[in-house]
């Protein structure tokens, strides 16, 4: 890594906190990859992760917290959801700290850069990265530590926008210009393929249980479309145009610590 992990944190915790002052996200949800009306979405999430009654979740990088309000107001079981946004982590406790749940829900200001550094070893039956580990700088670190903290034969779940190299034949200078401008603009600081991905995760030693796409009605509501512009406006440094040809593509994948 040519860069300080905390310098990178506190850059990706600006750009949240003054995006929140701009714009009001659907649902209160920040993902992209997600149907209009977020329950379908959430749903897709419990499904796919196999989140079940009495597990111990660490969500690491919880944006404005809507899911694991919805995952813990159905299920009994135990959230932690941490984000590096001071702006994120009032909205979330605003939202939902306060409302009743089944299970225990708590929100916490914390890097998932550094999570070693805030929770023990073997606490958690699951961690979850949705739609955050695209701001994770050193993807191996983040990974390891996530291993470290997870029991023995617990999970890691991700919802991630893998690289596509598919369409860059004879469109190179194009595709290279698309992948810059989703890092410069949104903070995206690193981009893996879903190949390299899963070699990686065997290495640590996560055994691969679910790859797929998100089982959802994919929805380019125009609310989408509104916000992008609406930050374009107003956000200084800010000029993102959605590319005419794909150059990620979300799957939600589920490992297991053998």
């Amino acid at each position: 890594m040519t860069r300080d992990l905390k310098e990178v944190s506190k850059e990706v915790s600006e750009f949240y906190d003054h995006l929140h002052q701009i714009i009001t996200f659907p649902g209160n949800s920040v993902q992209s990859y997600r149907t209009a009306e977020i329950g379908p979405t959430h749903e897709d999430i419990i499904v796919d992760s196999a989140l079940q009654p009495g597990m111990k979740v660490l969500d690491a990088g919880c944006g404005l917290g809507a899911f694991d309000y919805y995952a813990a107001s159905k299920i009994n079981c135990d959230i932690t959801a941490i984000t590096f946004s001071p702006k994120e982590l009032e909205k979330a406790k605003k939202f939902y700290a306060d409302k009743q749940v089944k299970g225990k829900l708590v929100y916490r200001l914390a890097d998932f850069h550094f999570m070693r550094d805030t929770f023990a070893d073997d606490t958690f039956d699951m961690v979850m990265f949705l739609e955050s580990f695209e701001h994770a700088y050193d993807k191996e670190k983040v990974l390891r530590d996530a291993y470290a903290l997870l029991k023995k034969g617990g999970s890691l779940f991700i919802k991630f926008h893998f690289l596509l190299w598919l369409n860059a034949d004879g469109r190179e200078a194009e595709f290279n210009a698309s992948v810059k401008s989703e890092t410069d603009n949104f903070r995206i600081f690193s981009h893996v393929t879903l190949p390299d991905f899963i070699k990686l995760v065997q290495q640590i030693g996560f055994l691969p249980v679910v790859i797929k796409v998100p089982g959802i009605q994919f929805d380019f509501y125009k609310a989408s479309m509104d916000n992008i512009a609406i930050v374009n406006k107003n956000m200084p440094g800010f000029n993102y145009s959605q590319p005419n040809f794909q150059v990620t593509q979300c799957y939600n994948v589920l490992l297991k610590k053998a």
